[in-house]
């Protein structure tokens, strides 16, 4: 089965995404990876912008099992988890849709909401039928409203 992820990170950016690459794909089948985007943060606005990419993965797990291993990566690399849900952290890594699976929690409310995830999401699977909403995700895309400069496309160098 497929998943989608959305991987973030505002500290040590480029290392830490490099990072969080290798290590989903020594715990899972990595597929693909989009392009990095940066965008500035959500929630919390006193902090530096994000890089965002999501990765397409094949795995035999459910999603609970799937959100079980990456939290165990996060925790490998360091992630502090602190009072300010939305503050800055070397990386984040949501599980944003499963080929099979929906549950309270997938598909991933950002998927429609946050361009940082529906943007790099759609570069690879924009023919993909949101199950709630039952449009492409390239539809979802088109009317999410934008303005110039809320994402840009990056190297990690």
């Amino acid at each position: 089965m497929k998943a989608w992820l959305d991987l973030g990170s505002n500290l040590e950016r480029n290392s830490s995404l490099r990072r969080a690459i290798h290590l989903l794909a020594r715990d899972f089948q990595l597929l693909r990876t989009s392009q990095v985007y940066e965008t500035a943060p959500v929630g919390f606005a006193d902090q530096p912008n994000f890089y965002n990419l999501c990765a397409e993965i094949e795995t035999p797990l459910s999603a609970a099992e799937i959100r079980l291993q990456l939290r165990r990566l996060e925790d490998e690399m360091g992630r502090v988890r602190g009072a300010n849900k939305y503050g800055p952290r070397n990386i984040d890594i949501d599980l944003v849709l499963h080929e099979v699976e929906v549950d309270e929690k997938l598909p991933h409310p950002q998927v429609e909401e946050a361009l940082f995830v529906l943007l790099p999401l759609c570069e690879l699977i924009p023919d993909f039928v949101h199950p709630g909403r039952n449009l492409t995700l390239r539809d979802l895309l088109a009317q999410l409203p934008r303005q110039e400069g809320d994402i840009r496309q990056v190297s990690l160098d």
